[in-house]
This record gives structure tokens, C-alpha cells and sequence, in this order.
């Protein structure tokens, strides 16, 4: 069964709910601006798998992540779009074709519940699906859409969020990304009236995430709070100490231009992640680097890179950070329990003891 919502009937509907930034939002988001954010991010892809199955592999996650001493989930899951110039955006779901696996709204909100149980607060993530766009271009991504009608694109892209928002408010998730490295549509004002159009249906904090690299100019829309996705390239010997990976983080912060983020200690790292392999500090961005004879595995880069960024949300004392996790559905929820060079981008055993010795 394939999913499609009607564009204009969720836009009716948001339109009739109001644009209203709640001042219960604004308290909440200011008391939580003096706790630290310690998250892990999951992805969600679904393939019609029974409530049963889903909440067995959440709550076997939920339970690593709070042994690791986190506070807070980040539940990703993928939206899709044709090509970099069209203006469809769905979420759908097959149960014989592969590569579309939206999950639902009330499969996402099943997710969400498991996490409330366990004391996690949520960020709902979606994420335009880049793997069509990959085979149509190696350097196409989410970053460079260029949609040929941008108020269609908006209508349909708020229509599909629409079931998530009413989700995420019918079950008090705490924190929603209206987007997610958009960067070539980040500054177009039409993210003034979706911000608007979406608090009307969700009173939570909405949160607008930029990535770090990229000559994107990083602003604070009104109502949302800011956050970056942590891929910065450093120049660094494998030797590299946690300490100099974030000399190098402040020296970007400071010294080039698209680096700067306005009030850096009122934003959060919604997402940061490595290879575990030697060179992948100028590549974090990269799932996997190959040939893995040039590009070995090293438990030990991930551990410092995920260091240096703890130290680096501390030092400027920034709202909180989420570390890139495993797949829900690919992993059954379990984060590796031995080293794995198949999957280098998974968060490694010795990487997990850091995470842990940083959320301690």
C-alpha cells in the first residue's frame, strides 16, 4: 500500500488551525535552555512490520541510549522527492518496494511512546531521501533542491508533514525540525508563513537545522530555535588529539564566514557522525570511505572526533548534541556490541564509552 495526502486539503486544514507560536512552547524551551541535550539519532525506514516488531526494536535502543546516560532521541525518519527540480514531496510506504519506506505517523508516534517511557525527551526529524537523487547525479543531495514551482514545493512539503505535526503534538513530542539540511532553500521567505502554518497545529519547538558546511548563511528564524548538522572538514594527521580536532571547530567558528552561527550557545548539534577509519577527518560527511586499504579502520578516529565535539558543546555552552546512531530497522535497534570495519559510520564500541564518558 502506497500513502499519498492531498496537498491542499492538509494546507485548508493547518490554514483554519491558525498561526500561533504558544507561550507554553516559549517557557518550555527556555527552561529546557539550561540542560544540556545529550541524543542519539536513530533512522526509522518502515516495511509494514508489525506494532509489535517496532516497539520491541525502540525499546531495545531506547535502553542502550539510556545506559550510555542519554536524555533524548532523535527519531529520523525519509521523505521523498523525484528529482532536485521537482515539487513533490511524499511520504509513502510499500510493503514490496524497497526503497520508499516513510514510516506512518502513528508507527512514528508508537516510537515516540516507547521513548517517553523510558524518560527520553524527542526530536522528530524528517529528511528528504537522497538515494534517487545520488543515481540521477553523484553530487546532487538534499542541500541543492531547486524545485521549478517553490510555493507548490512548500504546499506539498507542509502537506506532508501535516499528519506528523498533529502526531507530535497529540503525543507531547518535545522538539520538531521543520527541516533539515534544505540549505538551497533555507533563506527563502517562505519559511516565514510554514513556521506560522505549522505552529498552528504544534506548540512544541520547532527547529530549523542548517548544515555546518556550506555557504549557507546561518539565521535564527522566528520561532524555532537553531541547530547545525556537525560535518566540518579539518585538515589532520590521524594523530590528531580531541583537544586540536576542537581548536580547529573554534577556529572555523570564528574565522570563516559561512561557519558562523548567530548566539552560538542557543543552538544544538541536531547531528554528528564519523567513519571509523583513518581520513575521515576530512570527510566526516562520508559514510564510508574506500578503498579501505587507504582508508583503514580505526575505532580511535570516531572516539576523538565524537570527543572533541562534546568538548566543543561545552565550551560555549550550546543547548545539547545528538551523535549519529544506528537504523532502527536495519539493526533491529542494537547498537554494535563488537567492532565492525562492514559498518564504519555505526557508533563503534569505543566510540559508545566515549559518548558515555561525555553524557556521565
Amino acid at each position: 500500500m502506497v500513502r499519498r495526502r492531498s496537498a491542499f486539503a492538509a494546507i485548508a486544514v493547518l490554514s483554519l488551525l491558525g498561526s500561533v507560536f504558544s507561550s507554553t512552547a516559549a517557557q518550555g524551551a527556555s527552561s529546557r535552555a539550561t540542560k544540556y541535550v545529550f541524543g542519539i539519532n536513530t533512522y526509522f525506514t518502515y516495511n509494514c512490520q508489525t506494532v509489535t516488531q517496532v516497539n520491541q526494536w525502540a525499546t531495545t535502543e531506547v535502553k542502550q541510549y539510556k545506559a550510555l546516560h542519554a536524555n533524548a532521541i532523535a527519531i529520523a525518519f525519509p521523505l521523498y522527492t523525484a528529482s532536485l527540480t521537482s515539487n513533490s514531496v511524499v511520504a509513502q510506504d510499500s510493503c514490496t518496494d524497497n526503497t520508499m519506506q516513510t514510516p506512518p505517523a502513528d508507527i512514528v508516534g508508537d516510537v515516540v511512546k516507547v521513548a517517553h517511557h523510558y524518560g527520553l525527551t524527542v526530536l522528530l526529524r524528517p529528511l528528504i531521501d537522497q538515494e534517487n537523487l545520488f543515481a540521477q547525479n553523484p553530487q546532487s543531495w538534499r542541500g541543492v533542491l531547486n524545485p521549478s514551482n517553490v510555493s507548490l514545493w512548500f504546499q506539498n512539503y507542509l502537506a506532508t508533514l501535516h499528519p506528523y505535526l498533529v502526531m507530535a503534538q497529540a503525543d507531547h513530542v518535545e522538539h520538531f525540525s521543520i527541516q533539515s539540511e534544505l540549505n538551497s532553500l533555507a533563506d527563502l521567505p517562505n519559511w516565514a508563513p510554514a513556521i506560522r502554518l505549522s505552529h498552528g497545529v504544534y506548540s512544541g519547538n520547532i527547529v530549523f537545522d542548517y548544515s555546518w558546511d556550506t555557504p549557507t548563511v546561518k539565521v535564527a528564524h522566528a520561532g524555532t530555535t537553531l541547530a547545525i548538522d556537525t560535518y566540518p572538514k579539518v585538515n589532520l594527521p590521524i594523530t590528531a588529539t580531541p583537544a586540536q580536532i576542537t581548536g580547529q571547530w573554534n577556529h572555523l567558528l570564528t574565522t570563516r564566514s559561512y561557519y558562523k552561527v548567530p548566539t552560538v550557545s542557543q543552538v544544538t548539534i541536531d547531528e554528528i557522525g564519523i567513519a571509523s577509519q583513518d581520513g575521515a577527518y576530512e570527510q566526516s560527511y562520508k559514510g564510508k570511505l574506500t578503498p579501505t586499504s587507504t582508508y583503514p579502520f580505526n575505532q580511535k578516529i570516531q572516539v576523538n572526533w565524537f570527543t572533541a565535539a562534546c568538548s566543543f558543546v561545552k565550551q560555549h555552552k550550546m543547548r545539547g548534541i545528538y551523535y549519529w546512531g544506528p537504523w532502527l530497522s536495519t539493526s533491529s535497534g542494537a547498537m554494535l556490541m563488537v567492532p565492525n570495519p562492514n559498518r564504519p559510520s555505526n557508533i563503534q564500541p569505543q566510540a559508545q564509552a566515549a559518548i558515555k564518558r561525555c553524557f556521565g
